[in-house]
């Protein structure tokens, strides 16, 4: 598995300097950091000075598919990462509990059995219903036959004289850092798709610095909740209509960020339509989540 990993890594270092020698026309050997924009040379990489990048978090099934320096990957994973994790959490058991809109979320549930233990689940609410699926290979192996024995028990136990399950969590978080690390999520889903012509571009300057300074509010609508109708999942777009810009669905909620060639001030404009029309509308055009480290516009003179 580590080994892998290392693979993934030394890989995703050849493409990054790939893909700005390609962006720039000159031989760069060293890998930029998307987010802090330090370079780093491939000693860096096995002194672990960068890291596998998941996107989105892999707490919340994303796949590495990046790299970022040590610092602003763990940085990330102990303020914004798990914010917006623990958020999607927390609205997900709400939907557990409300049987309203849509969500998906990782829950651990205690029976009170002591031949089961805590159990995972995928806790999905859709529509009304609300369905629990095991996770696989992450409870005992004999989780089936248990889990068999303790239905058939509770079936045949009068329900005034059944124990109840309970699902609790003490979990806290800042509302503010999970917008950043959505944020953030969504900037390194775009650089993974686009490369560094669009994360070194001057729009994406404040975007940057927000990531960076996840405790100020550097810029602001760039978030966007969606309707509860709308089925979470991760997806991308480009928004032709009323104004121009990347849209990244991350679950149940959105994020704008500014196109190539965009002014500075392109939040300020957001903030001012926002104002002006109220409800925000909008058509954007959808394309592929990127699986891999592509930098397609890093690429697109190559001949």
């Amino acid at each position: 598995m580590g080994s892998n990993k290392n693979n993934i890594k030394k890989f995703l270092f050849k493409c990054g300097t790939e893909a700005l020698s390609s962006a720039t026309g000159k031989t760069i050997e060293d890998f930029y950091c998307p987010i802090c924009g330090k370079g780093f040379s491939d000693n860096d990489l096995e002194n672990k000075n960068l890291t596998l990048e998941h996107i989105p978090p892999e707490a919340q099934g994303g796949k590495g598919i990046a790299l970022t320096c040590v610092v602003c990957n763990t940085t990330a994973g102990r303020t914004v990462d798990i914010a917006a994790t623990t958020r999607n959490h927390l609205q997900g058991l709400s939907s557990l509990f409300s049987q309203e809109g849509r969500f998906n979320t990782r829950v651990r549930v205690d029976f009170g059995q002591e031949n089961l233990g805590a159990v995972n689940y995928e806790l999905s609410v859709k529509d009304g219903a609300v369905r629990f699926y095991p996770v696989k290979n992450a409870n005992r192996p004999d989780y089936a036959s248990n889990m068999k024995e303790l239905i058939e028990q509770t079936n045949s136990t009068p329900k005034e004289d059944r124990s109840a399950w309970n699902i609790s969590t003490r979990k806290r978080y800042n509302p503010w850092h999970a917008k950043v690390g959505d944020l953030r999520s969504a900037f390194l889903v775009c650089f993974a798709k686009f490369g560094y012509n669009f994360a070194f571009d001057p729009a994406l300057e404040t975007v940057r610095n927000q990531i960076q300074n996840y405790d100020a509010r550097i810029i602001d609508y760039f978030f966007l909740s969606l309707d509860p109708k709308i089925e979470p999942n991760f997806t991308m777009g480009i928004v032709t209509s009323p104004f121009t810009a990347i849209f990244c669905q991350l679950q149940n909620f959105g994020i704008f960020l500014p196109w190539v060639g965009s002014p500075k001030d392109y939040y300020n404009y957001l903030e001012k339509y926002n104002k002006t029309n109220g409800k925000l509308n909008f058509t954007f055009t959808p394309i592929p989540w990127p699986e891999r480290f592509e930098a397609q516009l890093d690429f697109m003179n190559c001949t």
